[in-house]
């Protein structure tokens, strides 16, 4: 499995083919495929407390962008 550099896509290995299956966002309001991948990733490896302290950082970071992005139209 492999996230974009934006986690708008994710592109995943399937059937032990060589071939890859794809995941893409068509609404940049919605979790992006690689933020559901992640959260996903880590309730699989360290359980709920793991994919909660996974959200809490996605949330912090996408409030950073946001607040940088608002600032810049002041």
């Amino acid at each position: 499995m492999e996230s974009g550099s934006n986690g708008a896509t994710v592109s995943i290995s399937v059937s032990n083919r060589e071939r890859t299956s794809g995941l893409a966002s068509v609404n940049m309001e919605d979790l992006t495929p690689g933020m559901a991948v992640s959260l996903a990733t880590a309730w699989h490896d360290g359980g709920k407390k793991a994919a909660i302290k996974d959200a809490k950082e996605m949330s912090a970071q996408l409030r950073a962008v946001v607040s940088e992005e608002r600032s810049k139209t002041k």
